[in-house]
């Protein structure tokens, strides 16, 4: 038994990426922690359900959300709808294609669950929370 560790298929791009801005040998060793890498599209077996990938770019251009049953985990595209999305100035982070992403991401039905990856409160507005749906 045992897990393996997976990450997005471009997360070489986003070593390479960060080794340019700081100098630093190409992909710095880090990609040999992973055991998998995963795809657009991609589906992984988990029990009785199936994690299907979906390329979330924009946040960075490798980013990936997950969807799982009638949910979706969207990292760090989208956050709880008082609080907005994610930021885009990470290296090759794009506006554009955060928008795009959120549009694929909304364009489910109302009542799917949305979990967010981290929550802030809302600027002390309200207690943090996770969870929220399209509808929302």
């Amino acid at each position: 038994m045992g897990g393996a560790i997976a990450i997005g298929d471009r997360v070489g791009e986003v070593a390479n990426a960060i080794a340019d801005v700081y100098g630093l040998e190409p992909r710095f060793g880090t990609l040999d922690r992973f055991d998998r890498f995963l795809a657009d599209r991609e589906e992984l077996p988990l029990g009785d359900f199936t994690i299907k990938v979906l390329a979330t770019p924009g946040h960075t251009f490798d980013h990936l959300s997950f969807v799982v049953g009638d949910a979706v985990f969207t990292g760090d595209t989208l956050f709880m709808p008082d609080s907005g999305t994610a930021r885009c100035d990470f290296h090759r982070g794009n506006a554009g294609a955060l928008i795009q992403s959120i549009k694929h991401i909304l364009d489910r039905a109302d009542d799917v669950d949305l979990f967010a990856c981290h929550d802030y409160g809302a600027g002390g507005r309200r207690v943090p929370a996770w969870q929220s749906t399209v509808g929302a």
